[in-house]
């Protein structure tokens, strides 16, 4: 607890989500001064970060830049914090971190080492692999040829002659 900035930080466990880890978190809330109006703000820092392979700021399926995407947990949290109930507060936010939402991450468990193209090695975003049509090596953008007759896309290995249109 710090009096003179007004906030108060929780450190939660080592969070594992699918047999990934993500590190333990700090939950710190700054509690507003109510002579200023200002509400209370929080931030969910990892401790020890294990950010997506594809985006650093994303250190937790639903944390992306330090802010909880809260979900169905936004109003138990606005009713904790109106109510003065930091316990509770604390509780909520700790028990998000600690479930998944696979219809809705910023990055999904399954994307979060990212993809590995089976050419070059290089891990890249998900949406950055292509499968070859001939023989389904998944391969990056860097990687890939593109028949110029046909736009069929095939890796390296593949490139001999289209099997699209022959050529």
């Amino acid at each position: 607890m710090n009096r003179k900035d007004r906030s108060i930080s929780v450190t939660t466990e080592s969070i594992v989500l699918e047999e990934i880890y993500l590190g333990p978190f700090q939950i710190h809330l700054n509690w507003g001064d109510p002579a200023s109006g200002r509400s209370s703000s929080y931030r969910v820092i990892a401790q020890d970060a294990q950010s997506a392979a594809t985006d650093d700021s994303v250190t937790h399926p639903h944390v992306q830049d330090e802010s909880l995407c809260e979900g169905e947990g936004r109003k138990p949290i606005c009713k904790a914090l109106e109510q003065g109930r930091i316990l509770d507060f604390f509780l909520i936010v700790a028990n998000l971190l600690r479930t998944y939402n696979s219809g809705s991450p910023y990055v999904s468990l399954a994307e979060w080492n990212g993809s590995s193209c089976e050419d070059c090695g290089t891990t890249v975003n998900s949406d950055d692999i292509y499968s070859c049509e001939k023989c389904n090596t998944q391969i990056c953008n860097d990687c890939y040829v593109s028949c110029s007759c046909c736009d069929g896309i095939f890796c390296g290995e593949c490139t001999s002659c289209c099997e699209g249109c022959g050529k």
